[in-house]
This record gives structure tokens, C-alpha cells and sequence, in this order.
């Protein structure tokens, strides 16, 4: 079985050491992979097809399996097994242009894990998923290839080496490296900037952040640019010397003045509802890029979820406040490019329009944005249960909202990223049972 990849690039197992993100054996499927060799020798299961190995079941983790499961077009793993899937260029980019570069570049590792595992001949390696056991050689190779050609697609869709993926890996922790400055010609001390996922940062009068959508750098610097800025201000984005809007990860805008608001002592809620209002007006002729229609993100799965497109199976604790908000559900009018993450993304400076950053969008009803705007302050910042009849947020709106928000939180910890689960249920069952006294 062969795949074509670009000239030049050839598959490679990478020599890194393996770390926690890669899951083995079904009954291990939270266990780190290290150490995995141990666990297989206490299981005492082997394969001996050729010759006495271990017998390793190999889970394929997110967001790689959503990967694997946008090149299962040929036919079904179940039928075919690894022949069911093409894992061509043009399939990746699709599925990097509506997942982003983050989590592409997350995949990346994970196939790197991945070839350790498989190429290591004293294992004979299964996956259910693929319908696939390295059981000879050529088995083995085919597995190989597949996952090559999978990693040598993501790295023509990022436009980048990948094999620099070290450096790239403390693209979240660490400052942005001088290679990148030095594209937007920015000489300056980079200083973190507070919110978010701590991923920005602030170079002189240019703010040089991690990619996290990818195309929406272009996008804006191309479709948004048309837009009209009256009542609010945008942070547009600037190209690199070469033309490009981002580069090895790494996305430069315009630095505007202001700050988030202390939401607790000195909240302006009415503010960054007006300046969203502003906002959605401007663009409401345009029409939503590909990456605000779908995705696999966390926040994408939620939203889906929020709108019956998707299931998602809650925590007990979760579901109990969802069962709440099912029965205020209601049509909120027609759907247009919105931003759906307002709460800490608008800045406020004195004598200035609002400035909106950090574009998370979607095609969604106005009122739905605003919704998750009094959902985060119900949630998180003990708002009075009045805020949104003062501000004119229909309940329903608040309460699919809240539906994101608690399908965030269920996403996020189906994949080991929620530390105080017990503590984000308990706020949403508050804000739940506010939006049912909202409701009447």
C-alpha cells in the first residue's frame, strides 16, 4: 500500500521522547503511554506471529482521531481497515482549515507518539479503530505510511517544517522566538499580556500571538478589513515582511488601547453588549469563513451541541443543569457571523470606541453572542439575576448559551483539561436555576 507525498518530504519517526498525550489499551485509556512496555509485560500478552513481542492496543487520541476520521472516506475502517482511508493533502487541509493550526499542530505530536510506538519491532501493535494489527512487516509498514503521510499532509497545510516541532511545542509557555519577531520586523522586548490562553504578547505597539484559528489572520486582514469600524474598534491584523498573515504559528495585529473590565467590582456589562451589537451590525452582510461553520474544537463541539447538531454525553452534574435549560429553548431569528466569546475580549479605554479582539466566530443568531456574554456573568461573576431583562438578553438566549458554555466544560474535560469539575458544575447549576427564574 503506498501514499504520495510532496517532493522532499519523507516520512520520519520521530526520536523524542513519548509523553502523556498518547493512550494505550482499552482498559488504560487515561494511563499515560509511558511505561506501557511494563503494563504489557503484566498483562502477559503476546502475539507471536513471527516471534515472541509484546501485544500493545493503541488508542488514537484527539484531535488526531478527528483527523483519521475526516480521511475515512474510501470505505469504512470496519471493512477495509487502513485502505478506508485517503490521507491526501487536500483532505488534510480541509480538515486544518476547519480545525486550526493548534490543533493540527497537536496531531503532529500525537502521529510522532504514534510512529515511536509502531515502528518499535518488539511490539505487535493493534487498533480497533483502524482495523489494522502490525502482525508481519509489511503490515507494520503499511501503518507506518499511513501515519507519514497523515503527519507530511499537516505539515503542507501549516506551510512549515514541522520537524522544528521542539521549538514550536513552547509556542503556548514561552515567548514568541526571535525567528518570528524578526518576520514582522519587531526588535522589542515581548511582555505577556494577561487573559486568554496566555498566548499573547505585546511587542512595542504590535501584539504577536499564537495561531489558533487557522485562516482567520487572512480572513480578517482581506474580509474584514472592508468593514466599516463605527462604535467599536477592531485589532487588525499586519502581514509579515514576506506577505504572509501568519507564520510558523505565530499571527501579528495592531495594539489598541484599553482594558477588560473588573466584571466583579466595577462590571460594564451594557458596555460590551453595545459594543457586540456594534459589531454584529457591521458585519452582518458578510459571509461566515469556513472556520465559523464547523471545527472540532472544544468550543465548536459545544456550540454544535448548544443547537442539537452534535451529542455530546454530559457528567451527571452537568446534564442536571442542562435538563434545566432544555425546556426554555427557543428560536432566536436568523443566523449571521457573530462573536460568541464578548466577555473578556472587549476593551474599554476612556474617550475611545470599544475595542472587540480576539475573534471567536460563529453562525448564530446576534442574541445568542449576547446570551453567552450574561451566561459568563451569571456564571462566574454573581451578576444580579436582573442583568439580562436590564440589558434586553432574552432568557432563551441565556439559557442555549449556558448549554455552550456547560458543553465547553464537558468537551474540555472529556479530553483531561478540567482540573475542578465538581466546582464548574456547581456554578452552572446556580446559573441555571437563575435563568429558570429569569424564564418565569
Amino acid at each position: 500500500m503506498q501514499w504520495a507525498w510532496p517532493v522532499g518530504s519523507t516520512p520520519k519517526v520521530a526520536d523524542h521522547a513519548l509523553d502523556n498525550s498518547v493512550q494505550v489499551t482499552e482498559h488504560a485509556r487515561r494511563r499515560p503511554l509511558v511505561g506501557y512496555q511494563e503494563r504489557c509485560r503484566r498483562r502477559g500478552r503476546f502475539c507471536g506471529i513471527l516471534r515472541l513481542v509484546h501485544n500493545v492496543d493503541m488508542q488514537i487520541p484527539r484531535p488526531l482521531d478527528d483527523l483519521v476520521g475526516r480521511c475515512e472516506t474510501y470505505c469504512v475502517a470496519g471493512c477495509c481497515g487502513i485502505e478506508a482511508f485517503d490521507p491526501s493533502p487536500q483532505e488534510v487541509e480541509r480538515w486544518v482549515e476547519r480545525s486550526g493550526s493548534e490543533r493540527a499542530l497537536t496531531a503532529v505530536r500525537q502521529i510522532d507518539e504514534l510512529l515511536d510506538l509502531v515502528s518499535d519491532e518488539r511490539l505487535c501493535v493493534t487498533s480497533q479503530r483502524l482495523n489494522h494489527m502490525t502482525f508481519n512487516a509489511r503490515a507494520r509498514r503499511d501503518l507506518v505510511e499511513l501515519l507519514a503521510a497523515l503527519r507530511s499532509g499537516l505539515e503542507t497545510a501549516l506551510g512549515m517544517d514541522v520537524s522544528k516541532l521542539a521549538e514550536m511545542d513552547r509556542t503556548l509557555r514561552e515567548q514568541p522566538p526571535a525567528w518570528a519577531l524578526e518576520s514582522w520586523g519587531l526588535h522589542g522586548s515581548p511582555v505577556r499580556l494577561d487573559g486568554g490562553q496566555g498566548n499573547a504578547w505585546a511587542v512595542d505597539d504590535v501584539v504577536v500571538k499564537a495561531v489558533e484559528t487557522y485562516g482567520l489572520a487572512e480572513w480578517s486582514g482581506e474580509e474584514l478589513a472592508k468593514v466599516r469600524q463605527r462604535g467599536f474598534r477592531l485589532a487588525m491584523p499586519i502581514r509579515t515582511r514576506s506577505g504572509q498573515w501568519e507564520t510558523g504559528g505565530w499571527s501579528a495585529s495592531y495594539r489598541i488601547d484599553g482594558n477588560v473590565p473588573d466584571h466583579r467590582n466595577r462590571p460594564r456589562w451594557r458596555e460590551i453588549i453595545e459594543a457586540g451589537r456594534a459589531f454584529h451590525r457591521a458585519v452582518a452582510d458578510l459571509a461566515p469563513p469556513s472556520f465559523a461553520t464547523g471545527g472540532t474544537s472544544w468550543w465548536a463541539v459545544a456550540d454544535r451541541y448548544a443547537w442539537n447538531e452534535e451529542d455530546l454525553l454530559l457528567d451527571p452534574e452537568l446534564e442536571a443543569s442542562a435538563a434545566l435549560l432544555r425546556p426554555l429553548l427557543a428560536d432566536l431569528g436568523e443566523p449571521q457571523l457573530v462573536h460568541c466569546d464578548l466577555t473578556n475580549n472587549v476593551l474599554l479605554a476612556d474617550g475611545e470606541p470599544p475595542g472587540v479582539i480576539d475573534l471567536s466566530l460563529y453562525r448564530r443568531p446576534p442574541s445568542y453572542a449576547e446570551g453567552v456574554v450574561v451566561a459568563d456573568a451569571l456564571t462566574w461573576h454573581d451578576a444580579d439575576e436582573e442583568l439580562a431583562a436590564a440589558l434586553g438578553v432574552p432568557a432563551a438566549a441565556v439559557a442555549r448559551a449556558l448549554l455552550f458554555r456547560i458543553a465547553t466544560t464537558q468537551a474540555r474535560a472529556d479530553d483531561g483539561a478540567v482540573d475542578q469539575l465538581p466546582e464548574e458544575a456547581r456554578r452552572y447549576r446556580r446559573a441555571a436555576m437563575t435563568v429558570v427564574r429569569m424564564a418565569g
